[in-house]
């Protein structure tokens, strides 16, 4: 037998681009992401698998949006993750 002493990078949230540890990890749209970032950009409640949607916002980058939110226009999705003080992200 042999001992991996390097230890892995961990992977990062696809939501806030930090490391996941296992323990608060979770796969969403085949992404790792921390349990707490699973949550809607209009209200801020948690999120059910199943029963949210993952949006690429121009200049935003991803939001998961709940049940009552996920049928909110492009428009108003943009209005009400601005509502929640969300800034555009800097073009790199």
């Amino acid at each position: 037998m042999f001992c991996d002493n390097q230890q892995r990078a961990r992977p990062k949230c696809g939501f806030c681009n930090e490391e996941v540890a296992k323990a608060d990890e979770m796969v969403v749209e085949r992404k790792p992401i921390h349990k707490n970032c699973f949550k809607c950009g209009a209200c801020g409640e948690e999120c059910k698998v199943g029963m949210s949607l993952a949006v690429q916002i121009n200049e935003y980058g991803w939001f998961f949006f709940c049940g009552k939110h996920k049928l909110l226009s492009p428009g108003e999705r943009v209005e009400a993750i601005q509502a929640r003080g969300f800034q555009k992200k800097s073009k790199k």
